[in-house]
């Protein structure tokens, strides 16, 4: 009986120290002819894990930057469609293509501050996926669906602490 009561505690202490992740995950999607356009928004711990994904679905390559100009990214709105954050500039692409099948990323994360790392107020963001490709010499753009998450600026407890308050108390529970 007491190697079982040792055996819980050293487990209890072994998952308090695992790292807790929150995540949301949502995929939105527009396909244009044989390109398709993802986003995916995630909720960590340490900010928004944005993935902007643009796939080459065709037979064919395509020019996804060309001659200085194209790109991928996304942008984030505040509650009065203002711009307050981005990573889409397609004036500052250079030349890349992709084959059939393949695909062009962005990741980024984003931790609810502005351009200059200032931190945003509370309230809603809307994140859009941005990215297109070329037919000829004539730049297609392409946006995801948009996506909205909440900015809170409250301090949370620890996910960790409360873990070792519980297991504190079942220790103090199994004494008695």
């Amino acid at each position: 009986m007491r190697k079982n009561k040792f055996f819980l505690i050293l487990i209890s202490f072994i998952l308090m120290l695992l790292p807790c992740v929150s995540s949301l995950q949502l995929i939105k999607e527009s396909n244009v002819v044989d390109v398709s356009l993802t986003l995916t928004v995630e909720k960590k711990t340490l900010g928004w894990h944005i993935t902007t994904l643009l796939t080459n679905n065709g037979d064919e390559w395509i020019y996804v930057e060309k001659d200085g100009y194209g790109d991928i990214g996304c942008e984030i709105y505040d509650g009065e469609n203002n711009e307050v954050w981005s990573t889409y500039t397609p004036e500052y692409g250079s030349t890349w293509q992709i084959g059939p099948g393949a695909t062009y990323e962005s990741f980024t994360i984003w931790t609810g501050t502005d351009m200059d790392n200032n931190k945003l107020p509370e309230g809603t963001y809307t994140i859009i996926g941005k990215a297109g490709y070329f037919i000829g010499n004539e730049y297609v753009p392409l946006e995801t669906d948009s996506y909205s998450v909440e900015v809170s600026n409250a301090k949370a407890k620890s996910i960790l602490f409360n873990n070792f308050i519980l297991s504190l108390l079942n220790l103090l529970k199994s004494f008695n």
